[in-house]
């Protein structure tokens, strides 16, 4: 059986829409990451024979986005910034090219800008999920 190679995170990208407008891509990001996790209710019973038992419950999911920070108006950096604390639309693509991508709605629950004399200004972004995250094959 022949499986694809492997798939570089170069064309990755991050599109974000505030409520109900259309996902455009972020400049200069550099990573993202999703973090999905379902939480577990301990459901263990006298009849387990001292064996723990749980059954699923509760998911969600926080990313973060990381990026050089861009003054231009056609960016997309402000538009993290106007609407921090606020419901937004995000796409999350490994490869801008594939049509595959995670989305969902989230809130901007974190923005953490950074500079050095040394480097480029930065900045990390922190969502938090409302509702399921999806997979778009």
């Amino acid at each position: 059986m022949a499986f694809a190679p492997p798939v570089s995170g170069i064309n990755g990208a991050f599109y974000l829409a505030d409520s109900g407008g259309t996902p455009a891509e972020i400049a200069h990001i550099r990573s993202w990451s999703i973090d999905i996790t379902a939480n577990e209710v301990d459901v263990s019973a006298f009849s387990g024979n001292g064996w723990a038992e749980s059954v699923g419950s509760l998911k969600k999911w926080t990313a973060t986005v990381e990026g050089q920070w861009s003054y231009s108006d056609t960016s997309g950096c402000d538009l993290l910034w106007t609407q921090f604390g606020d419901e937004v639309e995000v796409r999350f693509y490994v490869d801008d090219g594939n049509a595959k991508y995670f989305s969902g709605s989230a809130i901007v629950v974190g923005i953490t800008p950074s500079t050095a004399v040394d480097a480029a200004a930065t900045f990390s972004a922190t969502l938090s999920g409302v509702g399921a995250l999806s997979y778009t094959t």
